[in-house]
């Protein structure tokens, strides 16, 4: 996932990666894991069809794109940038312990705080929907975030994902600036992706 351009946290936030979690393994494990656990919900005759772009993105709306609307979260008190959120019932215990994992990992290097909601304007509601995905950045009111069953079982590495395209972040490959710190082996691109 790449940074967007302009986000930053004063003070609060911190680069580093938890000990336990290495980037390279979060990244190996998501490369395969969201393309198989997504399969389904991208057509390989027609993927620009589909609600979503980039194998785990929905897609924006065009009318998103002409709003006046701040796509980023807003910075609190000392920087702090709090994302309120609904937790679906319907997750059993063991799940809802990997998504409370990926909560604490954030609120313990980042100044991301995951907060639970209180009639917040915009929020975002996790529900196990049938893949993994998200939208980008703050969208307005209730923006959902899919992590089914079958998101959660290798651990919080996609939960993590999700949550950072959430953030505002994009895949490395889409960034603007990606020629400066990757190549792209073209050959190796899924359909659809």
């Amino acid at each position: 996932l790449g940074a967007p351009s302009s986000f930053k946290c004063s003070g609060a936030c911190s680069t580093s990666v938890p000990e336990d979690l290495s980037l390279e393994e979060i990244q190996v494990s998501q490369d395969k894991d969201i393309p198989a656990i997504n399969q389904g919900l991208i057509s390989e005759e027609t993927p620009e069809g589909s609600f979503l772009v980039e194998g785990d993105i929905i897609r924006p709306s065009p009318f998103r794109l002409l709003s006046v609307t701040n796509n980023k979260w807003p910075k609190g008190v000392g920087g702090i940038v709090e994302i309120p959120f609904l937790l679906s019932s319907k997750y059993d215990e063991p799940s809802r312990k990997v998504i409370l994992e990926a909560f604490a990992d954030f609120e313990r290097f980042t100044c991301i705080r995951f907060v639970a909601y209180q009639g917040h304007r915009d929020f975002i509601s996790i529900l196990p929907m049938s893949g993994c995905f998200s939208s980008v950045g703050r969208s307005g009111g209730m923006q959902v975030v899919s992590l089914a069953t079958t998101c959660l079982q290798k651990g919080r590495g996609i939960v993590l994902h999700e949550l950072m395209h959430v953030l505002g972040f994009w895949h490395e490959h889409a960034r603007a600036d990606r020629d400066r710190y990757i190549r792209v082996n073209w050959n190796e691109i899924l359909p659809g992706f």
